[in-house]
């Protein structure tokens, strides 16, 4: 697992890449983005990814989060060999589950459906099988179904990847 200051530059990566990704915020908004760049938008968007375990309180506007973190396992007796792993939980309000984006402003194949699936959708896009953040390559080993409290629903996903040092047959 990484020092300190290597676990903030991943979970900036990963949260540069998350917002940069037009069609997973504007599930995240619930709204159509013009300019995925737009200083206001990146920080609204910014509102609604945790770069730690969250879950909201339930008293506060409807809404859909994405929270993520990094977590490393030791194996074996000596911990030489290690996996690291990131985690996602994909959340939203049972009252904005179901999507229908219908002004044409999203991929034709993703028009429609639930939410925490279509975000699932691109998480795994931007990260299953990826050598982009510095980890190795990422391979997606969990997606579970939670309620993370009366109101809101979503998806775990549990990315891994083992450390440098495993002598696992993955070829990493």
């Amino acid at each position: 697992m990484a020092n300190g200051r290597e676990r903030i530059e991943y979970k900036n990566r990963i949260l540069q890449k998350l917002l940069s990704h037009k069609d997973l915020c504007q599930l995240i908004l619930n709204d159509y983005i013009d300019d995925i760049t737009d200083s206001d938008v990146q920080n609204e968007v910014k509102k609604h990814i945790k770069r730690y375990w969250f879950v909201p309180y339930t008293q506060e506007n409807m809404g859909t989060f994405i929270a993520f973190d990094l977590a490393a396992k030791a194996e074996g007796q000596g911990t030489v060999n290690k996996k690291t792993g990131l985690g996602f939980y994909l959340f939203t309000h049972v009252d904005l589950m179901d999507v229908n984006f219908t002004n044409g402003n999203t991929p034709q194949e993703y028009k429609s459906g639930i939410r925490t699936d279509l975000m699932n959708t691109y998480i795994q896009e931007i990260f299953n099988e990826n050598f982009d953040f510095g980890l190795g390559k990422l391979k997606l080993i969990r997606e579970n179904p939670k309620q993370i409290n009366s109101v809101y629903y979503g998806l775990e996903l549990y990315f891994e990847v083992p450390d440098s040092s495993s002598d696992n047959d993955d070829g990493i």
